[in-house]
């Protein structure tokens, strides 16, 4: 089986919804944006505040490169496909999910999750995350192998329906 990709904006349950398909399925997770804050030794924010979005995204290339050599659940982060040469990479493959939620629910769980750490969205507008929404929606269909509704759905509901997709 080859990696499965999950793709979306900020909220839509990339994370949760990469950790029940490991489960499931028993193969390792790649949570992106964690890899990249464990390899750095610093978060996310303290990455965008010292090398930029450009810097930051490079390094998310790099991890994406290195980790689509083996099967595995890859939970990426939501603006993984701004960077040109991690859309390319992603283009190619057959397994990529994008988890697609009404924006008014996404921003309601962005506001509800304290532990996650969102460069591009604290201490912004609600009018300015939905801008930004829809200028990577797009993408996200561009990009997409399936698309899967997440606003009304468990985790559990989504990984299922993923496994159905891909045949398990």
């Amino acid at each position: 089986m080859e990696s499965i990709i999950l793709i979306g904006f900020m909220g839509s349950g990339k994370s949760s919804v990469g950790k029940e398909l490991s489960k499931l399925l028993n193969i390792n997770l790649v949570e992106v944006d964690q890899l990249i804050a464990d390899v750095a030794g610093k978060s996310i924010p303290e990455i965008f505040e010292e090398e930029g979005e450009a810097g930051f995204r490079e390094r998310e290339f790099e991890v994406l490169k290195e980790n689509l050599l083996s099967n595995q659940i890859i939970a990426t982060g939501g603006g993984i496909l701004t960077y040109p040469k991690s859309a390319e990479l992603i283009n190619r493959q057959s397994n990529v999910f994008f988890l697609k939620g009404d924006i008014n629910v996404l921003i309601e769980r962005i506001s509800r999750d304290k532990t996650n750490q969102r460069p591009l969205a604290n201490q912004k507008k609600e009018s300015e995350i939905i801008s930004l929404y829809k200028i990577r929606e797009q993408s996200y269909h561009d990009a997409a192998n399936y698309v899967i509704d997440v606003t009304h759905k468990s985790i559990t509901q989504i990984a299922q329906e993923i496994l159905n997709k891909v045949g398990r």
